[in-house]
């Protein structure tokens, strides 16, 4: 039950840690509050489904990989956003 609670806890603060992820004035911005949402948000998921995760669920395997690669997708985007506001100035 512990560890159900502290799951849902992590992946609700990695919702509300990723929503600092925003696309403002034709920019993609975010700080290290979506960085370390992203993680928590993968964590609390692979906390959730660890015996389907040590059992090799494809399925709990595929929603992993597929959730973290969205998570650096975002990370990615405010990478990018970073070096072209810095190439403008």
């Amino acid at each position: 039950m512990k560890r159900k609670i502290i799951t849902v806890v992590t992946g609700l603060v990695g919702i509300i840690l990723m929503m600092s992820f925003t696309i403002q004035q034709e920019h993609f911005h975010s700080g290290i509050y979506g960085v370390l949402g992203s993680i928590l948000l993968v964590g609390a998921y692979v906390s959730a489904h660890y015996e389907a995760w040590r059992e090799h669920d494809r399925r709990v395997r595929h929603v992993t990989i597929t959730l973290a690669v969205l998570c650096v997708l975002l990370v990615a985007l405010n990478l990018v956003e970073q070096f072209m506001v810095d190439c403008n100035n």
